[in-house]
């Protein structure tokens, strides 16, 4: 069957109605299309002018640009020209000069230490001499019979350094070493021998100096060790400085402290000879 008129009617209202409504859609569509195309053409013409902008500025960036580096390479001058006159202002002839003075100061403080040391090895080797000359060995007197027959005589030999001498000469060398024979003051008593066991070390020590004769070489000795541990003290503080010559001269004292104890030891070694004899 055929559609109504009014059904047609109602077809051809919402028909419109679409056509309408497209045309709007349309017309927005286009008004968005130029609004694009506008800004476009504004962007383009911004694009231009910013150009034709950096091409007038282009110059003026190129000349700051040469003032920076100008304005750099003269900070370098400069810095390079403060440096040099800096250099040539400095005083190198005074450190030079103190050091020197420095230098003169520790050659002449070696020289009196070479001096002291000298001074000291010199009393040294005086103090050796005459404690060589107090070692002559004195032989005990021995009985020696006249031949090697049963009925040969016996008679007392007395020497002195191995050599043959009279009981007189023997007598006289022993009281040089203050052993008189005829006084008899060389028997030990047994309250002698208990007063000594009771001395302490120092007593004992005083004994054998007096004993032996020594403690008139005790003044000399202490006094050439007290220069011998001063001049070692002098090389080992140097005076605030180390310098190698300083070693020479801290054998030299190393030296002479071995030579000093060789003495005493020597006086010891006198000591107990004289007690042996």
């Amino acid at each position: 069957s055929l559609p109504s008129v009014g059904m047609l009617h109602e077809a051809e209202l919402a028909a419109s109605e679409a056509l309408n409504e497209l045309e709007v859609r349309a017309s927005y569509k286009e008004a968005e299309a130029k609004a694009a195309q506008e800004a476009s053409q504004r962007a383009e013409a911004e694009a231009v002018r910013a150009n034709a902008q950096a091409a007038k500025q282009q110059p003026e960036v190129e000349r700051l640009r040469a003032a920076v580096a100008a304005r750099q390479s003269e900070m370098e001058e400069n810095k390079i020209r403060n440096q040099l006159e800096y250099e040539r202002g400095r005083d190198f002839a005074g450190p030079l000069a103190k050091r020197q003075q420095d230098l003169d100061k520790d050659r002449a403080r070696m020289e009196e230490v070479a001096e002291e040391v000298a001074a000291a090895q010199a009393a040294l080797d005086d103090l050796q001499r005459q404690v060589d000359a107090e070692q002559e060995a004195i032989s005990a007197s021995n009985v020696e019979p006249s031949s090697s027959e049963p009925d040969a005589t016996y008679q007392s030999v007395y020497k002195v350094d191995d050599k043959a001498v009279s009981f007189d000469t023997y007598c006289q060398r022993l009281g040089g070493f203050g052993i008189l024979v005829k006084v008899r003051n060389f028997l030990v008593f047994q309250g002698d021998i208990e007063a000594v066991a009771a001395k302490t070390p120092a007593g004992l020590t005083g004994l054998l100096e007096q004993i032996s004769g020594s403690d008139a070489l005790k003044a000399q000795y202490d006094q050439l060790q007290a220069q011998t541990l001063a001049v070692d003290e002098k090389v080992k503080r140097g005076e605030g400085r180390t310098i190698p010559r300083y070693h020479y001269d801290s054998n030299m004292v190393d030296h002479c402290g071995k030579q000093l104890e060789t003495t005493f030891s020597n006086m010891l070694t006198l000591l107990f000879a004289r007690m042996l004899k």
